[in-house]
């Protein structure tokens, strides 16, 4: 990112030999713009791996969690906050996934969207088995 605003400046440098103040001022202007859009470019960027690191970091502490299925949980994670989302076969594996993902260093919030799973039954002497909707 500094070699291309260095490299912008000595592009303005030459660009600017036969103009006049107005000219250069206002290249001047364009060029401060260029280097405020690089770096909210950058700091989004920035953001996006921090979000992606603590996302990972919580998903590996879910799966290594015996009595979890980290496989069946998705983490996604913006800032210090992080959203679980998926199913769990029952209510203690939500609490338990929650609990694991505030215990991880650096979430602050967690949104537990986690969905039990419903069971599916068999039909009598068939034994085929229905899904949840009941088709």
């Amino acid at each position: 990112m500094n070699r291309l605003i260095i490299m912008m400046a000595v592009l303005c440098m030459a660009v600017l030999g036969g103009c006049t103040r107005a000219d250069k001022a206002e290249v001047d202007r364009q060029a401060q713009g260029v280097g405020a859009k690089v770096g909210t470019v950058a700091e989004n960027a920035r953001q996006a791996v921090s979000d992606a690191a603590l996302a990972a970091k919580v998903k590996t502490a879910l799966s290594t969690r015996k009595g979890l299925n980290g496989a069946d949980i998705d983490v996604d994670a913006k800032g210090t906050t992080v959203t679980l989302k998926g199913d769990v076969n029952t209510r203690e594996q939500a609490d338990e996934a929650e609990q694991v993902a505030r215990g991880t260093t650096g979430v602050t919030t967690v949104v537990n969207q986690l969905m039990l799973r419903v069971p599916v039954k068999e039909s009598g002497s068939s034994g085929s088995a229905k899904s949840a909707t009941g088709t």
